[in-house]
Order: C-alpha cells, then sequence, then structure tokens
C-alpha cells in the first residue's frame, strides 16, 4: 500500500485509527519518532513563513516584518534542506538560525524591542494573576470556605504571602515612577 492510501484507510476506520494511536502511545520508541517528526514540521513550517511571508513571530509572540539580509539568509536553509534530506537536525539548525536573526531584528530596533520585553511582561503578570485568582479567594464562585482555607494556613504561607505582597507593592511602586507612555488626559475649561 501507498502511504496515502495507508492514511486514507486509517481516517476512513475509527477502529483502526483508535489501534494505531494506541500503538503510538504505547511504544516509546514510535511516540519520540513522531513527536520529531511533528516537531521537524513545525520548524520547516515556521522557517518556510520566514522565507516566503517575510515574517516571523517572536517568542512573546508579536509578528514582524525580517528584515531584507535576514530573510536573504534564511532562504538559504530550505535549499540545503531539501539538498540534505530534511531531517530533524537540519531541521532544528535551520529553525535556531532564523530565531538567531530573529534576536537579532530585535535587537537592531529599539521601538520592537521595547514592545517585546512589554509583552513578556505582561504575559508574566497575566499568569501571576491567573495563579492568585486560581487561590479562589471568591466563596461564591469557587465555592471555598475561606476561614477553613484560613485556618489551615501555617507560618510558611504567610511568610511567602507577605513576601509577594511586599514584591508587589515595589513593582508597582517602581512602575508608578516611570513616566507614562501613550496618551495622557487633557481637561479643558470647557463644559
Amino acid at each position: 500500500m501507498t502511504p496515502a492510501k495507508i492514511v486514507e484507510q486509517v481516517s476512513s476506520r475509527p477502529d483502526v485509527q483508535a489501534a494505531v494511536l494506541a500503538a503510538v502511545a504505547q511504544d516509546g520508541t514510535l511516540k519520540r519518532a513522531v513527536a520529531a517528526e511533528s516537531r521537524k514540521a513545525e520548524r520547516l513550517n515556521y522557517v518556510q513563513q520566514v522565507v516566503e511571508d517575510g515574517t516571523a513571530k517572536t517568542p512573546a509572540g508579536q509578528v514582524i516584518e525580517v528584515p531584507g539580509r535576514a530573510r536573504q539568509e534564511a532562504s538559504r536553509h530550505p535549499q540545503q534542506l531539501e539538498a540534505e534530506g530534511a531531517s530533524p537536525e537540519w531541521a532544528d539548525r535551520a529553525y535556531e538560525d532564523v530565531q538567531k536573526l530573529v534576536v537579532e531584528s530585535l535587537a537592531s530596533n529599539p521601538e520592537i524591542s521595547a514592545n517585546e520585553t512589554r509583552a513578556h511582561f505582561h504575559a508574566a503578570m497575566h499568569r501571576t494573576a491567573q495563579a492568585i485568582h486560581g487561590i479562589g479567594l471568591e466563596k461564591e464562585t469557587h465555592g471555598i470556605d475561606l476561614e477553613k482555607e484560613t485556618a489551615v494556613a501555617d507560618d510558611e504561607m504567610r511568610r511567602s504571602v507577605a513576601d509577594l505582597q511586599a514584591s508587589l507593592a515595589d513593582l508597582a511602586e517602581l512602575l508608578n515612577q516611570q513616566p507614562t507612555r501613550g496618551l495622557r488626559v487633557v481637561t479643558s475649561g470647557i463644559a
């Protein structure tokens, strides 16, 4: 059977598909092979996107335009991959090289670099806020008995919360000392 025919058979029969997935999940070698192929495909798609579209996603999730020189340098990777046979190692190398070009592009543009730093900061603050809200201080929302929860708190937990509170206060103070960016509210005498 051809690979296309095998895929057709597997996708048309749920029982066969389930058996194949179960076999892959149980076999460590197959699981690693599937993961390596999946990673290779993702990385090759990323490199191809940079070459074709001239855009790349930064570590913080920004989509930036890759400078012409970096795009030209990235374009040599798909050619090498075709010549060498796209092994996972070559895909990793191409991906890492293109990532270095993206990092260089970030470093060379202060505005994009500032946006990247801001995006990292916002993501970290969002994760922290979610974690704190996940503790469930709203009795009605999460059905938690706060009296029971606070009764089990020990000295280490209290110290940890106090340290976190102090760190957040220090951060808020530091941020409030920085000049604000963006629009300013201006009041007028017009009623």
